[in-house]
């Protein structure tokens, strides 16, 4: 009899446990829960191109939308490409200006027409050399106007006497240019001598014609520059 009593509140102890685990379990597995986006067995990645010209605009094939990184904009590689400001790291006081970076903020900062600024940007980094010299030309690349570049800098990536620093440098710069100057000279520069020369230049026409093979490039930019891309 007194057996009988003492199992009966154990029975319903083991119970109340239980659902107190069953509950937990529940719980957690809540928290956790995520959903697979099912593969396309064509690409690991499980990103197909829909034949869209904005690659960005992929879809998956259970219909749901697939977070892509857009492009860079033109702004945005002209950024990546001939910057030449090195920003310090956090909480370290900013290095001191050496004497030929001085020069090159005084000249830009000057209220000077952007021809003067590039000449004498062009003259000081001949008193230069290894990596100051190529960021000097980096820097006249984005003060020079068109036609000073078009006629001055870009004919010095191709003369074969150009430091390939300075050279690639100066290929950089041709991204900032009219697209009537900037493509032609883009798959000009793809068979240039260089490999990274190369390179550049083919990211950049990759960006504008993701949906292009690469010996397509010449009849894509012909449509972009007659309008009917």
């Amino acid at each position: 009899m007194n057996y009988q009593k003492s199992i009966g509140p154990r029975i319903l102890e083991l119970c109340i446990a239980g659902i107190i685990f069953t509950a937990l379990v529940f719980i957690g597995l809540h928290a956790f829960h995520f959903k697979v986006v099912p593969q396309d067995k064509d690409d690991p990645k499980g990103i197909k191109r829909d034949g869209s010209k904005n690659p960005s605009e992929s879809v998956s094939r259970a219909g749901e939308p697939i977070i892509t990184t857009p492009l860079p904009s033109q702004d945005e590689l002209i950024r990546q490409l001939i910057s030449a400001n090195r920003k310090p790291q956090k909480n370290q006081p900013p290095r001191p200006l050496a004497p030929w970076e001085k020069q090159v903020r005084e000249i830009t900062h000057q209220t000077l027409p952007a021809e003067e600024r590039t000449r004498r940007l062009l003259a000081l980094a001949k008193t230069l050399g290894g990596e100051e010299q190529s960021r000097v030309y980096a820097t006249a690349t984005s003060v020079a106007p068109p036609a000073m570049f078009q006629q001055q800098l870009y004919p010095m990536i191709w003369n074969p006497n150009t430091p390939a620093p300075v050279a690639r440098v100066l290929a950089t710069g041709v991204v900032t240019q009219p697209d009537s100057f900037k493509f032609p000279a883009l798959l000009s520069l793809l068979k240039h001598s260089d490999e990274d020369t190369r390179a550049m230049a083919e990211s950049v026409l990759w960006a504008y014609f993701p949906d292009e093979p690469t010996n397509n490039y010449p009849q894509a930019v012909q449509r972009f520059l007659a309008g009917s891309y």
